[in-house]
Order: C-alpha cells, then sequence, then structure tokens
C-alpha cells in the first residue's frame, strides 16, 4: 500500500508577499534605467551645448577670416598696382635724366662754340677797327681816298663791335641756361634716385633692366646696404604682403576645417542625444506603466 504525501498549500499571504517583492524589484530597476537613460540624456545635452557653442565662435572666427582674406588680397593688388606705377614712374625718369644728360652735353658744347665765335669776333673787331683807323689817317694824307670807302670801313667797325656786344649776351644766356640745366639734372637725379629707392622697398628689385647710371649706383647701392642692415629681414613691402595673404588663407582653410569637423561632431551628438531622448521616454513609459500596474 502506498502511502501519498500531500503537500501542505501555500498560504495566499505569502504569494502575495513574493508578488509585491517582484514588483518591487522590477519597479527599482525601471528607476534605475531611467536614472541612467536620463545621465546619458544630460551628457548629450552638454556635448551637444557644447559644440553648439563651438560652433558659433569657428563661424565667427571664419567670417573674420574670410575679412581679413579679402582685405589681404586687396592690399597684395593694390601694391602691385602701385608696384607698376613705379615701374612707369622709374622708366620716365630715367628718360628725363638721359635727355637731361643729352641736353647738359649740348649746352657745353654750345658754349664753347659761342666762345670760339666771340674770340674770332673780337679778333676781327680789332682787325677792322685797326684798319678803320688806318683808312681815315691814310684820308687826312690823300684826298684820293673814297669817302665811301670810309663810311664803309667806319660802318664794319661799328658792326663788328655790336656783333661782340650780341655774342657776349648769347654767352652769358648760354651760361645761364646750363647753370639751370645743371640745377634740374640735380633734381631729376634726386627723383630718379628716390624712384630707385621706393621700387627698392616696394618689390627689392630695380624696376629697370639697365643699371643706374655710374654717379647713382654708388649711392643706390649704400642706401640698400643701409635697408638691408636696418631691416628685420622681412623683404620688400610686396614680400610681406604676400606672406600676409598667404598666412590669411592658411588661417581660413584651418578654420574652415574646425567648422566642417565641429559641424559633423555636433550632427553626430544631435543623433546620439535623439537616441538618448527616445531611450528615456521609453523608459520613463515603462516606469509609468510599471507603477499604475502595482497600485491594481
Amino acid at each position: 500500500m502506498t502511502t501519498t504525501v500531500q503537500t501542505p498549500p501555500k498560504s495566499p499571504t505569502l504569494a502575495k508577499y513574493g508578488i509585491t517583492e517582484k514588483k518591487k524589484v522590477e519597479l527599482d530597476q525601471l528607476q534605475i534605467d531611467v536614472l541612467t537613460a536620463q545621465r546619458v540624456v544630460d551628457q548629450e545635452t552638454a556635448i551637444v551645448d557644447s559644440l553648439t557653442t563651438k560652433l558659433t565662435k569657428l563661424e565667427g572666427f571664419m567670417n573674420d577670416a574670410t575679412a581679413n582674406r579679402a582685405q589681404a588680397l586687396a592690399n597684395k593688388d593694390l601694391v602691385d598696382e602701385v608696384i607698376s606705377e613705379t615701374n612707369s614712374l622709374a622708366s620716365n625718369s630715367k628718360i628725363a635724366q638721359t635727355e637731361m644728360n643729352a641736353a647738359n652735353t649740348q649746352n657745353n658744347t654750345v658754349s664753347v662754340e659761342v666762345k670760339e665765335v666771340i674770340d674770332k669776333l673780337i679778333y676781327s673787331a680789332e682787325v677792322i677797327n685797326k684798319l678803320s683807323n688806318l683808312i681815315i689817317r691814310k684820308k687826312a694824307s690823300n684826298p684820293l681816298i673814297s669817302d665811301e670807302l670810309v663810311t664803309m670801313i667806319s660802318t664794319a667797325g661799328k658792326d663788328a663791335n655790336k656783333a661782340v656786344a650780341l655774342t657776349l649776351t648769347a654767352l652769358q644766356a648760354s651760361y645761364t641756361t646750363l647753370g639751370t640745366s645743371i640745377e634740374a639734372n640735380g633734381s631729376t637725379e634726386l627723383q630718379y634716385q628716390q624712384v630707385l629707392d621706393l621700387q627698392q622697398s616696394l618689390s627689392g628689385s630695380n624696376p629697370l633692366s639697365n643699371p643706374a647710371p655710374p654717379h647713382l649706383l654708388h649711392a643706390t647701392k649704400s642706401n640698400q646696404s643701409e635697408q638691408s642692415a636696418s631691416s628685420t629681414g622681412n623683404g620688400s613691402i610686396k614680400d610681406l604682403l604676400n606672406l600676409a595673404y598667404g598666412n590669411t588663407k592658411i588661417e581660413y582653410k584651418i578654420l574652415q576645417s574646425a567648422c566642417t569637423n565641429t559641424k559633423k561632431q555636433l550632427n553626430s551628438a544631435k543623433s546620439k542625444l535623439d537616441t538618448a531622448q527616445v531611450n528615456l521616454s521609453s523608459d520613463q513609459a515603462g516606469l509609468a506603466a510599471a507603477n499604475a500596474a502595482a497600485m491594481e
């Protein structure tokens, strides 16, 4: 005969207690999930806010870099224009210098020729005057000498004296012109030298293929040496502006790359934030449902 051992039934109170504990554990876990999801949302929100602020600043820097690049390009174009005008001015100054030197040579030649003419005129006037005196004396002792001859030789003497006086005036005018030409030549040389100095400062080179005149070449080299000694080695104005323009382009590219990367990071952070917010909403809904079920 088989004896059956009956298991005593569970107490309703114990069963209810077990279910309550299980729900409590589930509610606690859901609350933990909600807090964790909220913490993730807060972290992603902070990252999005930080990247948004960073992007705003970078875009501001980008605007400044764009303006700086445009200004640097304008400066570069302007110095190129000034150099072109300086080249034209240097060419004109060289032509003026050459013409002034030729004029000085011609003035010197004219002065020498006028001096030679005066010497010959003075000699001729002396001969004519002596001949006139001789004829007048002969006329006194020889009535046969024509009065017309005496008159002609007297007139010739007067004309010779007038010619000497006029030629002396011409010689004086020639010397005056020569002095003015020399003074103007000095001004032209100074202008030419200043143009060379300006070109040296602007582009660091002589705008003309031909060398400067010998009397200016030494001065030009001296000025260039002084400029090199006093400079910090940064080069000509054109070199500096080209360097500045190159730096602004590099800065712009760096900021452009930084903005692009930051935008990518921000988009990724926003996507993570959206996911975290969806997870938070889901966990909050699950917790609310569990609380509602626990109250039944």
